[in-house]
């Protein structure tokens, strides 16, 4: 558990492990993440690192996607014609 504060004003007690479990953190990760610009941006240079980096693995490999979160980059990568086994902490 970490504690997080805010110049001495803001405290509580932050565990990830139990965050990303929450259903509406997990619904909602991908729209508060991505929609702003260098959220968009950084999207978009992300999943053309991957496609770069794993190009010259053959047709439906399997990957592993660890932590898979919503799916983000697993769509990517089934796109590229892979088979992803995908593993999270949230079960959304």
């Amino acid at each position: 558990m970490t504690e997080i504060t805010d110049g001495g004003k803001y405290k509580k007690n932050w565990d990830p492990a139990e965050h990303y479990k929450d259903i509406e953190t997990a619904e909602a990760y991908d729209q508060t993440r991505f929609t702003s610009i260098s959220g968009r941006v950084f999207d978009r240079l992300e999943k053309a690192t991957l496609r770069a980096a794993l190009d010259d693995l053959p047709p439906n490999s399997r990957i592993l996607d660890v932590p898979s979160g919503t799916g983000r980059l697993a769509e990517t990568l089934l796109e590229m014609g892979h088979q992803v086994v995908g593993v999270d902490i949230s079960p959304e």
